[in-house]
This record gives C-alpha cells, structure tokens and sequence, in this order.
C-alpha cells in the first residue's frame, strides 16, 4: 500500500517508489544532534515550545496555531477522529481511508475527473464532514489552484465542515500562494512535513496550522512526548532552509521539464503532467503488476496502483531521484519499449 518496501528484497534497488528530495540536510541534522547530544538523557519538553516556535517562524504564522506531529499522518488521524464523515477524492492517498476505517467513520469517495475537481460534487457535504485534498495530489503530482482551494473552502464553510490540505509535497512546487495566508481565520487545518522535503522519513515529524478549536482537540487527545528531542532538533533545520528550499524547486522544476521531453520519444510510456517531485506514467502496454517485476529485474523499485481507487492498472507512479539514476531509469524503458 506504500513505497519504499525495498525491505522485502535481498538485493540492491533503485528506489523510485518512494518520494524523497535529493538533496538532504543530514550533515547539518547530525552536527546539532551532536551539539545537543547531552539532553538525550532529560526529559524533553512535554510543550514542545522551542519546536512550535522553529515551526511557526517557518511557517510565518503564530505559534499558538502550530500542533506537531509523529509523522502528518498522527495529525490526519486526528482530524479523521473528529469528523462525522471523510469525504476525499479518488485517486489520493491510500491512509485516508485506512484512518476511517479504524475509527469506523463514514467515508464518502469522489472521483477526480482528468484528476480535477468536480465542485457540483461537493453539495454532498453536511455539518461536521472532514473534506480532505492532498496539494498537490497523490499519486499524480498536480498542485491545486488558489481559485479551487478557495472554492472548497466557501462550500465547505457554507455546509458547516472542515477542510484538511495535505501540503506534505508543497515545497517542490511552483506555487503562487500560501495557503496558511490564504486562510489564516478559516476553519482548514493545514499538514506539513519534514518528511519528504527535508529527506527526513526516519524522522517521522510533521506539523500543522490550524485554529484554536481543532488544536484544543488535539492537545487533548494527543499522548505526552509523541515527539520528543530528534523531531526538536530536526526542526532547528527549518531555520535559514531558504537556499535549500531554492536548491529544490530549481532542480526539480528542471527536470521534470527534461523528463517530459524524453518522455515524448516512448509510445508505450505517457508522462501525466506533474507540479511535484513524482509523476504518473500512463502504460500503453503493461499493467502495473507486470511492469513492477520487470523493472524489479532491472534494479528498480516502482510504484503499482495498490491502495489507490479510481485509477487503473495501466498507470505507474515514478519518484523524480538524481539527474543520473532519471536517466538509467530511461535507459531501462527503452529497452522494453524495444
């Protein structure tokens, strides 16, 4: 239901399954692990205050708005066990609805149409649903516009529910907004992570703006020190990450302007349009099941459409890794698309 499940193979791959920045701040994260490295044996604080303050200057938010997280998804369960009803929008990320599975909530599915918004679709919300997006979506990699997100939110607010935005890919976009800004006194919780963009999975440390209703909630719900001194440290990684941030989306733009050309020369293989550091290859000639054990054979770890709704099997999702391991990945297409 996941990538990165190289674990079940006794040889070396290439992870394309998995959606993790090329760059990395582990060298920095190390130094102040070190630095710190006394305080491992004391008893973080149970308020996470010098965290939330890291977070909230990132952010450019106030701190009384911040909530931390094992990993986004500890936040998303939450405000899944808050809501009434889940509504989401196939194809998206397989935890949404494992999350109200566990808590035995209702969860109502829509079907992207060309992975776009349906906004008729949307009357079906009543008071207390959970609507959540993903921005950009999972598995396609397409970036909401300002104009969609405000309409959902004005039907979401005009039926009483709450948007969720799950930006746990935002900052390898070329996004024109700040969706925190964009809703600053608005009932949309709002789920960043360090996760992806900071190449920090092992981490498993996220974080969220919201108002002050659903983040009473959750400190009332949440157990003591779900994040404790590596998630603290990691976040004194968010200070000064401009030029890293930069670094990012220069690259990443770049070379899924490169990939979509290369792209153009296959028959068998489609690039779907992407604003993110992964894209979906629509396959003229495999299913995914068989594609997956071909590119197994050649070292490379895909991802197949397991988990997701709505989508077919002729479709694979591909991480956007080094200019090198891009290019052998083209290589080995080739040779199936000869």
């Amino acid at each position: 239901m996941h990538g990165a499940n190289f674990y079940d193979y006794d040889k070396k791959l290439i992870d394309f399954s998995s959606n993790i920045n090329v760059f990395n701040m582990n060298e920095r994260l190390f130094s102040i692990i070190r630095e710190d490295f006394d305080h491992v044996n004391v008893y973080p604080d149970i308020k996470a205050r010098e965290a939330i303050d890291n977070v909230a200057t990132y952010l450019a938010c106030d701190a009384s708005n911040i909530i931390l997280g094992n990993g986004s998804i500890e936040i998303i369960d939450k405000a899944i066990h808050r809501a009434s009803r889940v509504v989401i929008f196939d194809p998206s990320f397989y935890e949404y609805e494992l999350r109200a599975s566990v808590y035995k909530k209702e969860l109502i599915r829509i079907k992207y149409k060309d992975f776009k918004i349906n906004f008729d679709e949307l009357n079906i919300l009543k008071k207390g649903d959970l609507l959540i997006l993903t921005n950009p979506n999972n598995p396609n990699g397409r970036l909401l516009k300002k104009e969609e997100l405000i309409k959902a939110q004005e039907i979401c607010k005009e039926h009483g529910a709450t948007l969720l935005l799950d930006e746990a890919f935002i900052e390898f976009t070329l996004h024109d907004y700040d969706s925190i800004k964009l809703f600053k006194d608005e009932d949309v919780i709002i789920v960043r992570a360090m996760t992806k963009t900071f190449a920090l999975p092992g981490v498993r440390f996220g974080f969220a703006y919201a108002l002050k209703d659903f983040k009473d909630y959750y400190d009332e719900l949440s157990l003591a020190w779900s994040t404790g001194f590596i998630q603290n440290e990691a976040a004194k990684l968010l200070a000064g990450s401009e030029e890293y941030l930069s670094q990012t989306k220069k690259y990443y733009q770049e070379e899924r302007n490169r990939l979509k050309n290369l792209y153009k020369d296959f028959k068998n293989f489609e690039m779907i349009d992407s604003d993110a550091n992964f894209y979906l290859i629509k396959l003229k000639k495999h299913n995914d099941e068989e594609m997956y054990m071909i590119m197994l054979e050649k070292g490379i770890l895909i991802r197949r459409m397991q988990g997701y709704k709505n989508i077919g099997k002729n479709y694979i999702r591909l991480a956007i890794r080094t200019r090198e391991e891009n290019d052998y990945l083209i290589e080995k297409l080739r040779e199936i698309e000869n």
